[in-house]
């Protein structure tokens, strides 16, 4: 608690740390252990998207790694300070023995952050966030890193076409980030391979709530509002204003979905095609 209020202070309250009760929703999880090897007072492994850190384990030693002696109090804030350093996104060491962040312990050390500690930590947080971890009502952090987690693997399956398997992998995400647009597309796109439509729209339209720009989303959900308009008209036998509304839906999918860059190749070809239809089975409606 020492070594976080230390870091809180020193960036005048930019980094602040809230507890948990579950591992799931913390960012930095702190662990003890008696001795590490390789002669180490603390390890701090993280996972990262990018250059982006999502969450890190710090672990620090209670025993001299030499000697197997208790460590004081002063050693543990000392290892625990330049741990959370790192958790906190320093990820390198400094070349001035007087700093927490040089890569040993020295006798140089005070046992406190210097100016350069500070400055680096203020510099790396003067930077805008490019991951959000909900201080106003965004997701939760536990919830952006699962997400982000979870949206990776996801994102491969459906690369090599493992719909499948991209449909259980995010259904699993879903459970630890329900929000996370990439998981509820990963889903909608699942089920309408495996032909469960009335599904599939379910979680487009779930993944537009949270991202209207998912061109993807977009473009697949008009595909099956087009085929429901199509079963409809085989159903009935007859154009009906139900059958014009899912053309007419459909057909603000993909005009919306056009504008964006990341549409489809086939986008504009399904519109042309969904409006030349649209204006057919409107025309027999108004000549009968």
């Amino acid at each position: 608690y020492k070594a976080m209020n230390t870091w809180s202070t020193a960036t005048n309250g930019t980094l602040k740390f809230v507890e948990t009760p579950s591992l799931e929703g913390a960012d930095i999880v702190v662990n003890w252990a008696k001795q590490l090897t390789h002669n180490r007072l603390g390890v701090s492994p993280f996972k990262a998207v990018g250059q982006s850190i999502l969450c890190s384990d710090v672990t620090v030693a209670t025993h001299s790694p030499t000697t197997g002696e208790a460590l004081n109090t002063k050693n543990l804030y000392e290892t625990i300070l330049h741990e959370l350093g790192h958790a906190l996104g320093i990820r390198g060491h400094s070349p001035n023995p007087q700093d927490v962040m040089y890569w040993s312990t020295s006798p140089y050390q005070t046992g406190e952050l210097t100016a350069a500690d500070i400055r680096t930590m203020n510099a790396l947080y003067a930077l805008k966030a490019d991951i959000t971890n909900g201080v106003n009502g965004e997701a939760s952090a536990g919830e952006t890193r699962w997400g982000i987690v979870y949206a990776l693997q996801v994102d491969k399956l459906l690369k090599a076409k493992q719909y499948r398997q991209a449909y259980s992998m995010g259904l699993a995400g879903l459970k630890k980030a329900p929000t996370n647009p990439t998981l509820l597309y990963a889903v909608g796109i699942g089920a309408f391979q495996m032909g469960k439509e009335a599904e599939a729209v379910r979680y487009f339209q779930q993944c537009l709530q949270q991202d209207e720009t998912h061109a993807a989303a977009r473009h697949n959900l008009a595909v099956v509002l087009l085929r429901s308009g199509e079963k409809r008209l085989q159903l009935v036998g007859r154009t009906d204003d139900t059958t014009l509304n899912l053309f007419k839906l459909a057909i603000d999918h993909l005009t919306y979905a056009a504008t964006l860059k990341d549409a489809p190749t086939e986008t504009a070809g399904l519109l042309r095609k969904a409006k030349a239809t649209y204006v057919r089975l409107k025309t027999q409606v108004a000549l009968k």
